[in-house]
């Protein structure tokens, strides 16, 4: 993917949470299919844009990007920040990442 071929707007989504903090799987999955099936919104940026990653545990943002990777695209693009401050963690999110846009 090159940059040029990047087209239209990129939203940042919310992480949806219960009250608890847990991270509601459903809402993920049910927030980025709504927002990919709209025509004015070019691709999703997730766990990074809102500013909740820094408080989500590795496997959190695992669940995440997997429930992203399971939404129907609509051939639209989904950016996920795997940045942090533990390389090897990082690493593994962005593996996670690679094996979720297949």
């Amino acid at each position: 993917m090159r940059i040029s071929e990047l087209r239209g707007v990129f939203v940042p989504m919310v992480t949806p949470l219960f009250e608890s903090g847990e991270v509601d799987v459903d809402g993920i999955g049910n927030l980025a299919a709504r927002m990919l099936a709209s025509e004015s919104v070019g691709g999703l940026f997730l766990v990074g844009a809102t500013g909740e990653y820094m408080r989500l545990t590795v496997p959190e943002r695992r669940q995440i990007i997997e429930a992203a990777g399971d939404v129907d695209r609509n051939g639209k693009i989904v950016v996920v920040n795997v940045g942090g401050v533990d390389g090897p963690e990082m690493l593994a999110l962005a593996r996670a990442t690679s094996a979720a846009s297949k």
